[in-house]
């Protein structure tokens, strides 16, 4: 009986090792077997392995998680400033306020990028939006609070100078890779070759046109800082003292005001109180007369 289950386990063990120790020979045999041979040049076209053969030799190797091995170096600051001031000018000079934000900013070197006016009776106000370069940021806020009394004034900046560099090292590999592929255009002698080329070369274009409007953007909002400004009409005016009388009178006649709300409000109640009042006292009068008993006849 043991041998009966000795045998299967002895001949499942041999199995399982030379499963084992089978693999490093198959392994072995396969690295042995010769390679079908190159196939000539202009029947099959492999464009990766032409790329590989017109890669620059002294290319800098690229590490797979995508950080380039460039040598780092100082890199130009990139900071997007923006700022808004809310100024309160006299009584009729909103109009002239404006005027001198538009003069103040051309004088800079900026320009004006919208302008608004609106007033009536009671009111005026402008609303208007200058760029002016970089450089003259500071010296044109200083002057612009300079115009009135000022409310409100916020400044913020946004630093995009990591994105920038990052933006220019892309620019730049995607246009080596553009280079690489033109080359290979010329190389192509048939039409497969070329077309198989020129959609390889369509998403590189595509990328470089991203790359290069992004940085003409962000060089245009770097180069010149945008300033809001509001400017509202001063509208205080002097009131005069009430007196003691008329701080009576005021006094009197919101107790009055009460009063009659009072009034109002409980009128349909009294009303509905007087009613059910009334029946209740005619019901009673009713029963009276009936309990009351009759004068003896004379």
């Amino acid at each position: 009986m043991k041998w009966k289950l000795i045998i299967p386990i002895l001949i499942l063990a041999m199995l399982v090792g030379g499963y084992f120790l089978g693999q490093p020979l198959l392994k072995d045999k396969t690295d042995l077997i010769p390679s079908t041979g190159t196939q000539a040049k202009g029947q099959n076209f492999d464009f990766r392995e032409a790329e590989s053969d017109l890669t620059p030799k002294s290319a800098p190797p690229v590490a797979e998680t995508g950080i380039s091995s460039a040598p780092s170096y100082e890199y130009d600051s990139r900071v997007i400033k923006s700022a808004s001031v809310e100024l309160k000018v006299e009584k009729g000079q909103v109009k002239s306020a404006q005027d001198r934000v538009r003069a103040i900013a051309e004088s800079k070197g900026g320009y004006v990028q919208s302008s608004q006016f609106s007033s009536g009776e009671e009111y005026a106000e402008a609303y208007i939006v200058i760029n002016v370069p970089e450089s003259e940021f500071n010296a044109t806020l200083k002057e612009l609070e300079n115009l009135g009394e000022v409310l409100t004034s916020q400044i913020s900046g946004k630093d995009v100078s990591q994105e920038y560099h990052d933006l220019e090292l892309d620019l730049s590999h995607w246009e080596t890779e553009r280079q690489t592929v033109l080359a290979l255009l010329d190389k192509a002698t048939t039409i497969d070759e070329i077309i198989k080329i020129r959609q390889f070369l369509e998403p590189i274009d595509r990328e470089i046109n991203q790359i290069k409007g992004r940085l003409q953007y962000l060089k245009a909002k770097t180069d010149l800082s945008s300033i809001e400004v509001i400017i509202r009409e001063n509208q205080k005016q002097d009131k005069p003292q009430p007196t003691i009388w008329t701080k009576i009178w005021g006094v009197f006649l919101d107790s009055l005001t009460g009063i009659l709300a009072f009034l109002a409000a409980a009128i349909p109640f009294l009303a509905l109180a007087f009613f059910l009042g009334y029946l209740i006292w005619l019901a009673v009068r009713s029963y009276r007369k009936k309990r009351t008993p009759a004068p003896p006849a004379p």
